[in-house]
């Protein structure tokens, strides 16, 4: 086997095939990988190919008919043994950096590029030499070239680095601060406090946001190696996220989001006040800072995630939502250590509409099941009437559409109020908008609480029941009303109306849906189950019949919208819009 590898590999060598033979051979023997990449090994060595010429024509292109990454790693298994002269080696890896674009797969190559360097001491220093030389070319291969170097002399190496942040070039200054922190010093404290004065000469010096962003994620990277000296970078730290911009930001959320549990709290405090700044339309730190948030609202003590949030949300009001951070919002709908509630009672409480939207946003990730919310006693004034009643007018105005939620909210406050002209307000309250609107499921709901061991909660649910019943009684004793009862004409245009709305919502969905991108749409005039013909490896066509089920939802439609659309929506706007003074 190993001798028809050689052979065909020679041939291909020669004929121009090189990498769709290396590519075949990958994908007809995965668990031979190693035996390829021996073979392409003792090929270059002995001189009869140049592995490294042929693989830097490699293409991340479809049309080439091989696939990129996976004859990639076979390159990537073989260059650290391969005998080859530093400058085009340094250039093939340039190239695949650049053809596998923003894959992690890119800086994983710089890996193997290191252990070549390692292999021999002169290649470091020629490589350095080649880059200081061609800065345009050559500076992203900087920091990998001096990490090679350091596993052959770390202190040379380690002063190179440091020269090279005085450079003229902005990009070989950006590179050299970012390899101080990439450097393993084995816990040699003298030469970190001499990478840590580099930095904080630097921090002086230079105004470049990349290099201030570089020079915050080294410098957090000698902070884990070397605790004694947190005063030191917490100060560095503090001074480049001040003089930095965009860059600098993303760095501090990189340490917020990725390194969390590592954090000192004093430069926690100093990050959160950072990150205020972050710009919406910075998705990639928006990311990092929902990954920290959602460790930071986990803690025991989750105030300072909780001020974080709801300051960063009101700074860029109309502009950032809680839907921009992702899965966090389903993070806080598990409810975890109750911080929905606290939440919800809070931004209830202010008042702000980004905030009391959040709100609304979370609990519709719920998608129709009712989400039971209490309010937390700790975050309002139980003894003042008017904030029981405010928070009570805003979890209807802003849930009206989850009316199990708003009714669990306001059953929550009658439970922790002692005031009966207030228990009275709130009863009503869960009567009109809440009974009216959706005598079924809130109904149900109240129904349940009159088995509440609570004699307030009970008197106030049978109230609010109570005169759901007289009301329509009331309604009954009129009898028909010709206003109310639309002709068939008008109702059939709202139906059309409304189903036309339904349908483009529907469109809209499915835009951003996963499932439209690995399942086709068919569509099923009639019958009762779906045939697909499924080809098998012995050329025939198997018949696949798939009985179709039977799925349903229900929704219940507020009543008012129909009856008094433009009462209901004045109310809601009421109850969202009014604050207390």
């Amino acid at each position: 086997m190993m001798s028809d590898i050689k052979n065909n590999l020679l041939k291909a060598f020669e004929k121009g095939d090189f990498l769709k033979v290396v590519y075949e051979k990958t994908s007809a023997e995965r668990e031979n990988r190693q035996n390829l990449s021996d073979e392409l090994i003792m090929l270059h060595n002995e001189g009869l190919i140049d592995v490294v010429a042929g693989f830097k024509i490699l293409q991340n292109s479809s049309e080439s008919g091989i696939d990129f990454f996976s004859t990639l790693h076979v390159f990537e298994k073989s260059l650290p043994e391969l005998n080859a002269s530093v400058l085009p080696v340094m250039e093939c890896v340039l190239h695949l950096v650049n053809e596998a674009g923003q894959d992690l797969a890119a800086g994983a190559l710089f890996s193997p590029y290191i252990e070549f360097c390692a292999m021999n001491s002169l290649r470091p220093k020629e490589a350095l030499s080649l880059i200081l030389k061609n800065s345009t070319q050559l500076a992203d291969l900087l920091t990998p070239t001096i990490i090679a170097g350091t596993k052959v002399n770390i202190e040379h190496y380690l002063n190179e680095a440091i020269r090279c942040t005085y450079d003229e070039s902005i990009e070989i200054r950006k590179r050299s601060i970012f390899s101080l922190g990439r450097i393993e010093y084995s816990e040699d404290l003298i030469l970190i406090s001499k990478a840590l004065a580099c930095l904080e000469s630097a921090v002086i010096k230079e105004t470049d946001d990349q290099l201030l962003g570089n020079l915050i994620k080294s410098a957090f990277s000698l902070y884990k190696q070397d605790k004694s000296q947190t005063d030191r970078i917490i100060i560095l730290i503090e001074s480049a996220l001040s003089l930095g911009n965009e860059y600098s930001l993303h760095a501090g959320a990189e340490i917020f989001g990725l390194d969390f549990n590592e954090i000192p709290v004093v430069l926690l405090d100093i990050l959160l006040i950072s990150l205020l700044r972050v710009k919406p339309e910075n998705q990639g730190t928006i990311n990092d800072i929902k990954y920290g948030l959602t460790k930071l609202l986990d803690c025991k003590n989750s105030s300072k995630g909780i001020e974080f949030l709801e300051k960063l949300l009101i700074a860029n009001n109309n502009k950032l939502s809680l839907e921009d951070f992702k899965h966090l919002p389903h993070d806080l709908l598990r409810n975890k250590n109750n911080i929905l509630d606290r939440l919800m009672t809070r931004w209830s409480m202010s008042g702000e509409k980004v905030l009391c939207t959040a709100i609304h946003d979370v609990v519709s990730l719920g998608h129709n099941k009712d989400i039971l919310l209490s309010v937390v006693p700790s975050e309002f004034d139980i003894t003042s009437p008017i904030q029981s009643i405010f928070i009570a007018r805003k979890a209807i105005g802003f849930l009206f559409f989850n009316p199990v939620t708003a009714a669990s909210i306001i059953i929550s406050l009658i439970e922790l109020s002692n005031d009966d002209e207030v228990i009275g307000q709130l009863s009503e309250l869960l009567f009109n908008p809440l009974l009216i609107n959706y005598p079924g499921k809130v109904n149900e709901y109240l129904k349940e609480q009159l088995k509440h061991e609570n004699s307030k909660v009970k008197l106030a649910a049978g109230t609010a029941i109570t005169a759901f019943d007289d009301y329509f009684k009331a309604l009954d004793s009129i009898g028909n009303i010709r206003e109310l009862h639309p002709s068939q004409i008008q109702r059939d245009a709202h139906y059309r109306r409304f189903s036309r709305q339904l349908s483009e919502s529907m469109k809209e969905g499915e835009k951003e849906s996963f499932f439209s991108s690995l399942f086709t749409k068919t569509v099923l005039l009639y019958g009762n189950k779906s045939i697909h013909y499924i080809h098998s490896v012995d050329d025939q066509n198997n018949r696949m019949e798939i009985p179709l089920q039977r799925h349903n939802t229900e929704m219940e439609f507020p009543r008012l919208e129909n009856i008094d659309p433009l009462g209901l929506d004045y109310m809601l706007r009421t109850f969202r819009s009014e604050q207390i003074t």
